[in-house]
């Protein structure tokens, strides 16, 4: 490891040569130099274990590991092609324009930044989504579908005839003649869809009691506990070693391409109709979880217990499990909010919230507008066995949680913050948090991929900022690397060179670089 550290420092000071022109830089093997100044060559690179070795880790024992790390601990040099395949799917999938006018976009961001690194070979032919809405009545019809799928109904006989009390449909029907047809329909889709996504979610956990899985979602200090393993969660490797985890992502997949399908569908069907919707609040129970349709009004909502909340727009202010999974019988959950000023806050540790899961699926998708997300933890894009997605499209955000494990990007020159589209999720024990900036003309702009990977290695790639004319502005790093985790750092330049790789040591408490 010190090896390491020599050559890197050695590559990063060759870097900042001032007597170097531009053209001699883009001609000088940089790398090539530095490891020839030690005796080294790039074969040389790459942590290589041998079995006879003393008190060094082996990562094809240890449990849990992402099948890519041994390979780049091996061959550190193809974290850049390894990173930036990831970046270029973020790049394509998150720019507006494509974003609007195709419709798997987040389908397609998941499967190749999360599901094919995880679960190697798993195929992304489609999810085969085909709900079956009603024409006139499609909430109805959605809700009468639930239902029956798990062996309930909204009418109850007695004497041979409809019951007087209690009458669920009669109380659903006048609660449904207040939405609109044409925001039904999406909303329908979409409940159809997760009933649909809530069949593989059981297939994945056919073999997982309920008690084990319960006890998944009472931890709530993995995060502070897993560095040096103060504490031992017997269950979480019980529920590895029995859990189908292709169909736990295929279910997942289905409510990513399910709720973008429903926002991009609502977002049209709210930009047509005039009438007003400010007073719009329709919610009701089902099976699956309590389904919320909020109007263009400023709402305040606190659920522990909804599968789906809609609202149109407006400046609100939503609390509770905010797209986030809450129990094993709630295990997916997706919150689309369209538009407006809105405030996520969870001030609780005990559940998941703001587009996080466990042992499922859950998903958070704003539209536009300045929104703050603040949350204590297992939040913004977190998961434990499941998937967790926080997508803001458009606005001036604040990401604010309370963690013991930070990494954070400080851009200097920057007169304000940056406008795009965010994207945060978590596939088990794998982080990506992806980040596009609008492309305007002399703008200035970055691009940021995050990877925590497993709890053992975090691999963070920073696509350089440049000024309208292709030069490098000063930039900072920097990063508060965890005890006993190794990180790999590649820094590139706008033509995707690898300007410099390191290696940060176990355990260091704070490393800082500053490059012109």
């Amino acid at each position: 490891m010190i090896k390491y550290f020599v050559i890197l420092f050695s590559a990063a000071a060759l870097s900042t040569l001032s007597a170097q022109t531009a053209a001699d830089i883009a001609r000088t093997d940089r790398l090539g130099q530095a490891l020839n100044e030690v005796g080294l060559s790039r074969d040389k690179l790459g942590f290589h274990p041998k079995g006879y070795w003393n008190r060094f880790p082996q990562p094809r024992h240890i449990p849990h590991i992402l099948p890519f790390f041994e390979d780049l601990f091996a061959e550190p040099l193809k974290v850049y092609d390894f990173a930036k395949t990831m970046g270029n799917a973020a790049v394509h999938y998150l720019d507006p324009v494509h974003f609007d006018t195709a419709g798997n976009c987040l389908y397609n961001l998941v499967y190749l930044t999360g599901v094919d690194r995880k679960l190697i070979g798993f195929r992304n032919f489609g999810v085969n989504l085909n709900p079956a809405i009603g024409e006139t009545e499609p909430m109805l019809d959605a809700f009468e579908q639930i239902y029956g799928a798990f062996g309930k109904q909204l009418d109850f006989m007695t004497f041979d005839r409809i019951s007087d009390w209690p009458n669920h449909r009669k109380e659903l029907e006048s609660k449904l003649a207040l939405i609109p047809i044409e925001i039904q329909r999406p909303v329908a889709a979409l409940m159809l869809n997760l009933l649909d996504a809530s069949r593989w979610r059981k297939t994945a956990v056919r073999n997982i009691d309920f008690r084990r899985q319960s006890a998944l979602f009472d931890i709530a200090d993995l995060a502070e506990t897993i560095g040096d393993g103060q504490v031992y969660y017997p269950e979480i490797d019980d529920i590895a070693a029995s859990l189908d985890e292709h169909s736990l992502y295929y279910a997942a997949m289905k409510a990513v391409q399910a709720a973008e399908t429903c926002y991009k569908e609502l977002k049209k069907a709210v930009a047509a109709r005039k009438k007003d919707l400010s007073r719009l609040h329709v919610e009701f129970d089902s099976p699956l979880g309590k389904v919320v349709v909020c109007g263009t009004g400023g709402d305040e909502t606190d659920y522990l217990d909804a599968a789906i909340l809609i609202d149109l727009g407006g400046n609100d202010r939503h609390s509770g499990n905010c797209g986030a999974t809450i129990s094993p019988e709630k295990s997916l959950s997706v919150l689309i909010d369209l538009s407006g000023d809105d405030r996520y806050l969870n001030k609780s540790a005990a559940f998941p919230s703001q587009g996080s899961a466990v042992l499922g699926a859950g998903i958070l998708i704003d539209g536009s507008g300045d929104d703050l997300y603040e949350a204590e933890r297992q939040a913004q894009g977190s998961a434990l066995f499941g998937l967790g997605l926080l997508l803001d499209i458009e606005g001036d955000d604040d990401y604010r949680i309370d963690s013991v494990i930070v990494v954070s990007f400080d851009i200097e020159k920057q007169s304000k913050p940056e406008k795009g589209a965010s994207l945060s999720l978590t596939f088990s024990f794998v982080k990506i948090i992806a980040r596009t900036v609008d492309q305007d003309p002399g703008a200035q702009h970055r691009r940021t991929l995050r990877w925590e990977c497993g709890g053992l290695v975090q691999i963070s790639v920073i696509a350089g900022k440049v000024d309208q004319d292709g030069q490098r502005l000063f930039r900072r790093y920097r990063g508060a690397a965890i005890a006993r985790m190794p990180i790999v750092t590649a820094e590139v330049d706008q033509d995707g060179r690898i300007e410099v790789i390191r290696f940060i040591a176990a355990g260091a408490a704070d490393h800082h670089l500053a490059e012109r």
